[in-house]
């Protein structure tokens, strides 16, 4: 969720489609061809088209959203399957794990007290180990190794509590955010798909502990599994699958060079039906609320992409069946052609306004 009450599209770039016969030979320049077969070449966008559907949007919201997930607290047995599940996906996307001990999860540290009521003595502090969830698509060019293209999205929710009139107490998250980890999911997958990588790796990062402060985010930030020092920018993706089904807001838009290279491709990419609303909050500070801002913080131009807040916010009634499931699906192809853009060489810079805002 965003934490508040109220809360050149590549026209003339091309990658090569997988061809479906086996020997792939490199050609001219980042061309791949099958042996004997002439070169086919895609555009950013067709691999969006083809990579990226609803049909898989809504599989991944209605796992993560389903009451057997009892909302994903952090902590709780359900956030740890979650974690596996992603890390799972991230496998079988072709992404290179990036956690601790040559696997997809970065544990971190939280602190935990004993139940309500009891006193003082009894209610000692416990140290649990929480999980996020870190991949990579490697880039093409070691001599930009480390100039990482950050997408995020945080899987946790806030568990159960108290129940509607009709007994319902689990509080499904389907929109916040399931909708925003399935985006991940997807461009995970787009990614992992591209026969010709772009020449800056691509980071997943999938994070826990958000609705207890940017928790997650903030442990990786300052105790990352990769080195951030040339990072080049973050785009984050908090609940992306609600309110009207052709805008998307930006929040953040006027503090980087990102809100505008967002609005251009969304310009650019008519068939995708967005419009982009560049303060979908005025005066709430969103900006300081979502997991792109501990990234902002240490430096690296960041931006969210959200539908912002609805009637169900924070409420059991934020279920799988009232997602716009298509919508989710433009926005993740959004996301990912800004991400390619951006992970073939295209920089982020602050504004002077962002960098008083994250003063």
């Amino acid at each position: 969720m965003l934490r508040s009450r109220a809360l050149h599209l590549l026209t003339g770039a091309s990658l090569v489609a997988a061809l479906p016969a086996c020997s792939m030979v490199r050609g001219e320049g980042d061309e791949f061809r099958d042996a004997g077969a002439p070169v086919r070449t895609v555009s950013p966008d067709e691999v969006a088209r083809r990579s990226i559907g609803p049909r898989e949007i809504r599989r991944h919201v209605r796992y993560l959203a389903s009451d057997e997930m009892r909302g994903r607290d952090t902590p709780s047995p359900e956030l740890e399957r979650a974690a596996s599940w992603i890390a799972e996906k991230f496998a079988a996307a072709g992404l290179e794990p990036a956690g601790q001990d040559g696997g997809f999860i970065q544990f971190w540290p939280y602190e935990r007290s004993g139940p309500a009521g009891e006193d003082a003595a009894q209610r000692a502090t416990k140290t649990v180990q929480v999980p996020n969830v870190v991949g990579i698509v490697p880039g093409s060019d070691a001599a930009r190794a480390g100039e990482y293209v950050i997408l995020t999205a945080h899987f946790d929710h806030i568990g159960v509590g108290a129940p509607t009139e009709d007994g319902d107490s689990v509080y499904n998250g389907a929109d916040d955010n399931a909708s925003g980890t399935a985006a991940l999911l997807e461009i995970a997958r787009a990614f992992g798909s591209l026969p010709v990588r772009p020449a800056r790796p691509v980071l997943f990062l999938a994070t826990s502990g958000q609705e207890k402060g940017l928790l997650g985010t903030t442990w990786f930030a300052t105790n990352p599994t990769v080195f951030l020092s040339d990072a080049v920018a973050v785009l984050n993706m908090d609940m992306v699958g609600r309110n009207s089904a052709d805008s998307i807001g930006l929040v953040g838009h006027d503090y980087s060079s990102l809100g505008p290279l967002l609005v251009r491709i969304a310009a650019d990419s008519r068939h995708l039906g967005l419009s982009v609303d560049t303060d979908p909050a005025p005066g709430e500070n969103l900006f300081a609320r979502s997991d792109h801002y501990p990234f902002a913080r240490i430096g690296v131009p960041a931006i969210a992409v959200t539908s912002a807040l609805h009637e169900h916010y924070h409420h059991p009634d934020d279920e799988a069946a009232l997602i716009d499931i298509d919508k989710a699906a433009r926005v993740a192809r959004l996301i990912f052609l800004a991400a390619y853009e951006l992970a073939t060489g295209t920089d982020a810079a602050w504004t002077e306004e962002g960098r008083r805002a994250v003063r």
